[in-house]
């Protein structure tokens, strides 16, 4: 697993800024991108990865234990989705590796 600090140590060793630069660069990225989302905005990076809000609709579900029909409220959530040419990057790397 790569965690936020990973990905900031990364650019740092990989760009040379200093890590105190890069942590702020990446903050406002994570920050602009919440900020889209929370005002519903799709946020496209091409050739990468894409992001908007869905809404799941109210449904019925069961409690397995007891049986009972419980309604679920509609709720908001974020939808990520890889665009196809990074994912045929990722096919032919993981492939590769796996021979």
């Amino acid at each position: 697993m790569t965690t936020k600090q990973d990905l900031i140590k990364q650019i740092h060793y990989r760009l040379g800024h200093s890590e105190a630069k890069t942590k702020e660069s990446v903050d406002e990225i994570c920050k602009f991108m919440a900020s889209s989302l929370q005002k519903h905005e799709r946020i496209e990076i091409r050739g990468f990865f894409s992001f908007a809000i869905r809404n799941r609709k109210t449904g019925r579900v069961r409690n397995p234990k007891t049986g009972e029909i419980l309604v679920k409220g509609a709720k908001d959530y974020v939808h990520g989705k890889q665009s196809k040419s990074w994912m045929r990057e990722m096919n032919g790397i993981v492939s590769a590796k796996s021979k």
